[in-house]
């Protein structure tokens, strides 16, 4: 297994938390694990798989922080943890993922402002962080993104209740 690119196991109703000797996978390149039952929280070994350019866990029942060494992923194309039970602040270190185009964290319950750093993402297309508990100020280093597909609403604590159109105007 250790010669693994691709694992996709999305959509198979697997239960339970991501196994430890996932972390083996030293040339895994995606992986896809999404619309399942999986619980715990993301592993910070995934942080160490350098070859990750995707990252799918999306409609499972993750819980805990979105780990920062996720942002040690320097070829990180596509991140989609949305509709989890993940907490805390967004962690900063994902700015440094600058090949990342999509970011999808909507649908949790992330809370703390929108990294500054965010704004340095310039391959970024789609950036949703929706339905989440997320406060303070729009970076306004995100005047980058008016006009791309970027989806903030429903954040209470964000300007407009994290409406990202009237921030751009």
């Amino acid at each position: 297994m250790a010669a693994l690119e691709h694992l996709s196991l999305s959509r198979n109703q697997l239960t339970g938390s991501i196994p430890d000797n996932f972390r083996n996978l030293a040339k895994l390149d995606q992986f896809y694990a999404g619309q399942n039952q999986l619980t715990g929280s993301i592993p910070e070994f995934l942080g160490s798989l350098t070859n990750l350019r995707n990252i799918n866990l999306n409609f499972n029942k993750l819980t805990g922080p979105i780990p920062a060494s996720l942002g040690n992923l320097s070829k990180m194309q596509y991140l989609t943890l949305n509709d989890n039970l993940l907490i805390n602040a967004i962690p900063s270190s994902l700015g440094n993922l600058t090949n990342l185009q999509s970011l999808r964290l909507q649908n949790n319950q992330l809370s703390g402002p929108i990294p500054a750093n965010f704004g340095n993402l310039s391959q970024l297309q789609h950036l949703w962080l929706y339905n989440n508990r997320l406060s303070g100020c729009f970076p306004e280093l995100l005047r980058a993104f008016c006009g791309k597909s970027v989806y903030t609403y429903s954040n209470p604590g964000l300007p407009g209740e994290g409406n990202f159109t009237a921030f751009c105007n």
